[in-house]
């Protein structure tokens, strides 16, 4: 069951994100990972003006629109100041990369940040 819904998931992704602030537009590939969807977190700098640092405990942190973000490569969970969110998929690292779960771009920074909305359409 949980595979199916996985798979659903995946095939429900969109090839790209489409992040527009103004009249500037960037397009973010999705990466699809045999976990599910997720996007470069390098790729998040050009597009949303994100950095991205690793810290010295393992994990990463992801600034994007004022609003830091805690990631851990196999740990689904995104920190924020003193919250914690759960997330469908762990960041991973792809070729040296960290991908972190579409989710992070659709449901938490969006809940996170005024900054930032996200449009399905």
């Amino acid at each position: 069951m949980i595979a199916a819904l996985l798979l659903a998931f995946q095939l429900s992704a969109p090839a790209e994100l489409v992040i527009r602030s103004g009249a500037h537009v960037v397009n973010v590939p999705v990466t699809r990972t045999v976990a599910g969807p997720g996007v470069r977190a390098d790729l998040l700098g050009p597009a949303l003006g994100a950095t991205m640092r690793p810290l010295p405990n393992g994990h990463y942190a992801i600034v994007v629109g004022g609003v830091a973000l805690d990631v851990a490569e196999h740990l689904p969970f995104v920190s924020v100041g003193d919250s914690v969110f759960p997330l469908a998929i762990a960041p991973l690292l792809v070729d040296g990369r960290l991908v972190v779960p579409l989710q992070l771009l659709t449901e938490i920074l969006p809940r996170v940040s005024r900054a930032l909305a996200y449009d399905s359409v």
